[in-house]
């Protein structure tokens, strides 16, 4: 995501610009405390925390895994954001399971929460960090009960071979809907005997059974090959379309945070005076 690589200690030393007329800029250190403190608060885990910055520390990245207490409690989820000095962007928080930060601005992510360095920025950046967990929350809800349909939901019985190039004859169905996956833009030509073969002989045994959770694994398998960030999150995308309607699974829409929703939080990482 970035080159130059820093800590909370290094970003707690770093000055934040003084405000202009219509800039109003929040220091990278207090912006990621708030956060962190949030999420300590409501309970999470989080580990793997990478800060980057760029153009002499004007403007700043970071991204880092968090485990939810109550739910999605068999994966983690991923929350990043980023925040400038020198107008460049807008402060923005992102989350979910495919989500990237870039310092070349590509940013991706289900969960997405922003806002300009107006003069009001400072309060509402609790605010903004409160709405995004409590989005990501819902977002992780639906996916457990989207990948509960998906494990559900048994797919045509194929031929096992315990000898030969394949562990499954796949089925006529398990062609017709590769293809039609191809067509729909979730993977390209190359990548059909990369879906086919992981489908075929999985490469974790949670993926043996024909259904349709093991199908979404062969082609997230398959995406590994992908570099582009923006190019993995449309076909992602593009994956989950065509699974939910396999399935006739809905998802509900994400209900925004109550205006007087709060969460308190013990500012410990902040007791340290931010060196301006």
């Amino acid at each position: 995501m970035c080159k130059e690589k820093v800590t909370m200690a290094d970003l707690n030393k770093m000055k934040t610009p003084p405000p202009t007329a219509t800039h109003f800029p929040l220091s990278h250190y207090e912006v990621l405390s708030e956060q962190l403190d949030q999420l300590d608060a409501c309970g999470y885990q989080w580990k793997n925390l990478e800060i980057g910055v760029s153009h002499e520390a004007m403007r700043c990245f970071w991204i880092l895994d968090i485990e939810n207490p109550t739910v999605a409690r068999e994966w983690n989820s991923v929350w990043g954001g980023r925040n400038s000095h020198d107008m460049a962007y807008a402060l923005l928080f992102l989350a979910g399971l495919n989500t990237w930060v870039c310092s070349n601005l590509q940013f991706t992510g289900e969960v997405k929460v922003s806002s300009k360095h107006t003069k009001h920025i400072g309060s509402r950046l609790k605010r903004m960090v409160t709405r995004g967990l409590f989005e990501l929350t819902q977002f992780d809800a639906i996916n457990e009960d989207r990948i509960a349909a998906y494990e559900a939901f048994s797919l045509p019985e194929e031929e096992q071979r315990e000898n030969g190039d394949a562990k499954y004859l796949s089925s006529p169905f398990i062609h017709d809907f590769v293809v039609k996956s191809m067509d729909r833009g979730v993977i390209s030509p190359s990548s059909i005997k990369l879906v086919l073969d992981e489908w075929r002989e999985p490469s974790f045994a949670e993926f043996h059974p024909r259904n349709a959770w093991s199908l979404s694994n062969a082609y997230t398998e398959s995406f590994k090959k992908y570099s582009n960030p923006h190019q993995l999150f449309g076909r992602g995308i593009a994956l989950t379309s065509m699974m939910d309607e396999l399935v006739e699974f809905t998802p509900p829409a994400l209900v925004e945070a109550p205006e007087d929703l709060d969460i308190e939080v013990v500012r410990d990482r902040r007791r340290e005076v931010v060196l301006n």
